[in-house]
């Protein structure tokens, strides 16, 4: 809503400016947007029944179909976990199923110091060059174009969301991950 809200405001101010209408102007602000990629991630359309969000980065790498062929090769992916305990996370996640402790017993929902830990943990793995899934099952890296796609599974009441990243960025969260590890986590109940 905010990125539309923004957009709007734009054309307003070209418009007022150049006297354009809002159709002229609305095609002259988004032209200039476009090539920038101005957002931090972007949603791409999946056959999977699940949020798929790419970074700037990752975006820009499959702008030339809209991120379908990178779509495919993550349904492609997923489909192979099967019979992989690991996987299911993410094949659950790829069904529409939110994964959870009441529709499946062996699924714990992580901590978020157990997460962090995870992360850490594959960080090393990605640095050593191996992809796969991670021993929580919401981490996998593989190949895509020659490169590395990091896929990271984030688990909400009502949805699930894969995140794709590069391995770089992935790698380059590694110093925000150290300082989240040192900060105490509150504990709840």
């Amino acid at each position: 809503m905010t990125q539309k809200k923004d957009l709007k405001r734009r054309v307003r101010e070209r418009m007022a400016k150049t006297g354009e209408r809002y159709a002229a102007a609305l095609r002259q602000v988004t032209a200039k947007v476009e090539p920038e990629l101005e957002a931090d991630s972007y949603l791409i359309q999946a056959p999977l029944k699940c949020q798929l969000m790419a970074s700037r980065e990752v975006y820009r790498r499959v702008l030339t179909d809209q991120g379908a062929g990178l779509a495919a090769r993550v349904a492609e992916v997923v489909k192979a976990l099967e019979g992989d305990p690991a996987g299911v996370l993410f094949q659950r996640a790829a069904a529409g199923e939110v994964p959870g402790p009441r529709r499946e017993p062996a699924v714990l929902v992580m901590r978020w110091g157990e997460r962090l830990a995870e992360r850490a943990r594959y960080v090393r793995r990605l640095e050593l060059g191996l992809r796969g899934l991670s021993a929580d099952g919401c981490i996998l890296a593989f190949d895509h174009g020659g490169e590395v796609v990091v896929a990271s599974l984030s688990l909400w009441p009502k949805w699930s969301t894969i995140s794709l990243e590069t391995r770089q960025e992935f790698l380059q969260a590694k110093e925000a991950l150290d300082f989240l590890r040192s900060v105490p986590i509150p504990r709840v109940g």
